[in-house]
């Protein structure tokens, strides 16, 4: 059972670096061919930063599978509530991509993260000030990157 575990944890590493890898080097050519100075602002900068993220998910995940580590409870209730979650999650994500357009990325994101946080447990005041602050950071924070997000009907 415990080979089991580790097996599907090493090869949900190589599939995160195989991912990881070839979003970073696309990203770093696109950056490259791209004549802004800035390598965030660029249109490989995203992609640049989600490959080394997915890098280090691998890595994350290659330490779990080396100490033999199950992050993951196995219980019939578990499992249950997590298909649940999922789900959910699933259906939220979807609101998100249909509400962007019209609300915007911003507005859209902190609704987005207001249900997740409520779907993880957290308390109202929690939710409010972290929604506030990420949606604010990222109201200030990517023009100040360059980063063009789409605007709702209320303009942010």
């Amino acid at each position: 059972m415990i080979a089991g575990r580790r097996l599907q944890s090493l090869w949900c590493a190589a599939l995160l670096f195989l991912t990881g890898g070839l979003a970073l080097r696309e990203g770093v050519r696109i950056t490259r061919a791209s004549p802004k100075s800035n390598w965030l602002a660029g249109p490989g900068g995203y992609i640049t930063l989600i490959g080394g993220l997915l890098l280090c998910f691998a890595l994350c995940e290659l330490i779990l599978a080396a100490r033999g580590t199950d992050p993951v409870s196995h219980s019939s209730k578990a499992k249950t509530s997590l298909g649940k979650k999922g789900w959910t999650t699933l259906i939220f994500l979807a609101l998100y991509l249909l509400l962007t357009p019209w609300l915007g990325f911003i507005l859209a994101s902190g609704v987005f993260l207001i249900g997740s946080l409520r779907l993880l447990g957290c308390t109202f005041r929690s939710m409010i000030i972290v929604t506030l602050a990420i949606c604010l950071s990222m109201f200030f924070l990517f023009p100040v990157l360059g980063i063009s997000v789409p605007r709702g009907w209320f303009g942010f």
